[in-house]
């Protein structure tokens, strides 16, 4: 079970805290999963992480090398690389031993960066004590690459990484640039500016972020953890389509429903012996925040929002006549379903698309809804919100349940 994280902002702290990390950086911590130096996406995520090391505690840096999940253990060697923080090297030792399959490779890299300065001994009893077979063995292999990189050992040891496929030399180029360049990292960016629609401009109070920025940090939460969940989920012999859309035999888009409408699943793994299977992926707990209430404007329906997962949100709509214009919806829907699979997938993967929505069901004067946001953008919620307020909405509670 995933704990809850809690967003917090304190008037007199410096130090960001882990969750601040994240919304700052948002997706950038997934260039280093397949590092590419010279390319220029890549140098400006590895520089919004970077930015940050002045705000971040040595002690924090130092916890998230060993931390629960491969995201931050790969933001917080990054971290300590430009720090260099008492204990951090023993901490990067300490994550081998309790080791997450993709942190791996770059943890062993940034050893071997370590012993190339000087700073850490890689003697040839290195790996004792280590479970050389874990994770198919990347765990001894990488220990060999770092090894022989940091001594330079002449042997020869195969270039991917048997578990995740990662190019050892690639992450020891960025490691060892993260190293010599930790005294020119630039300043931590200024934050934008809070403009554009209501959304943009309502500021949760407790949060000290626009009612955008809680979206965005309730998305990338789910995003992350949905990255992490695939590279958990095993594969081997089968070929993994994302966010498909289900159709029948024909290659028709199937509907579901009262409103007819079509849906995807997160994960599909066809093979050439099976029939395909089809998986959603559970991403546990919530990011936690204290519900609030926002007036949106002038003939705008009043928002509340409580905790909820992008996959799994509880529209609560108050206003709307029984017997309202469904096509309206029904266009919501498929501009951002894309039912003609014309989006492309971004850098991790993903199609910025909606994955369901469910008939509504209707309760006194209030009409609930289910939504799968999958991995549509914020603008779908925000577009939602338009249709729902040209419907006659009045409020709009939004909720997990």
């Amino acid at each position: 079970m995933i704990a809850e994280p809690t967003l917090e902002r304190t008037e007199d702290s410096t130090d960001m805290t882990e969750e601040e990390i994240f919304h700052r950086i948002e997706d950038s911590y997934l260039y280093l999963v397949h590092p590419e130096i010279h390319d220029e996406s890549f140098q400006k995520g590895i520089k919004t992480i970077l930015s940050l090391a002045p705000l971040v505690s040595d002690d924090l840096i130092v916890s998230m090398i060993t931390g629960a999940s491969w995201g931050e253990r790969l933001v917080g060697l990054c971290l300590g690389l430009t720090k260099q923080p008492q204990g951090w090297m023993e901490a990067i030792v300490k994550s081998l031993r309790d080791p997450r399959g993709i942190a791996i490779v770059p943890a062993c890299a940034t050893l071997a960066v370590l012993g190339r300065e000087g700073s850490f001994k890689i003697e040839s009893s290195f790996a004792e004590g280590f479970n050389r077979a874990a994770f198919d063995g990347e765990v001894g292999w990488a220990m060999d690459k770092a090894r022989h990189h940091a001594n330079s050992r002449a042997e020869a040891i195969d270039d991917l990484g048997p578990n995740y496929g990662q190019i050892f030399e690639k992450h020891l180029e960025v490691y060892q640039w993260i190293y010599k360049n930790a005294s020119s990292v630039p300043e931590p960016a200024a934050k934008s500016s809070r403009v554009g629609i209501a959304l943009r401009t309502q500021t949760h109070a407790s949060l000290n972020m626009t009612v955008h920025e809680l979206l965005h940090e309730i998305r990338s939460y789910y995003t992350r953890h949905v990255l992490e969940a695939l590279a958990e989920t095993p594969s081997e012999g089968s070929r993994v389509m994302r966010e498909a859309a289900l159709r029948d035999a024909n290659g028709t888009l199937t509907s579901n429903g009262l409103l007819g409408l079509p849906l995807r699943h997160d994960l599909y793994l066809i093979s050439a012996t099976q029939d395909p299977e089809c998986f959603e992926l559970d991403v546990n707990g919530l990011l936690s925040f204290e519900p609030a209430t926002f007036n949106l404007g002038e003939e705008m329906p009043v928002l509340r929002m409580a905790p909820f997962q992008w996959d799994r949100c509880l529209l609560r709509v108050t206003g709307l006549w029984v017997a309202f214009d469904r096509q309206i919806l029904r266009d919501w829907f498929h501009r951002w379903f894309d039912g003609d699979d014309t989006h492309q997938p971004n850098e991790q993967g993903f199609f910025g698309v909606v994955h369901s929505l469910s008939d509504p069901v209707i309760e006194g004067e209030v009409i609930t809804f289910q939504i799968d946001f999958g991995s549509a953008p914020i603008e779908a919620f925000e577009q939602l919100i338009d249709v729902f307020q040209t419907l006659g909405a009045t409020r709009i509670e939004v909720a997990e349940r």
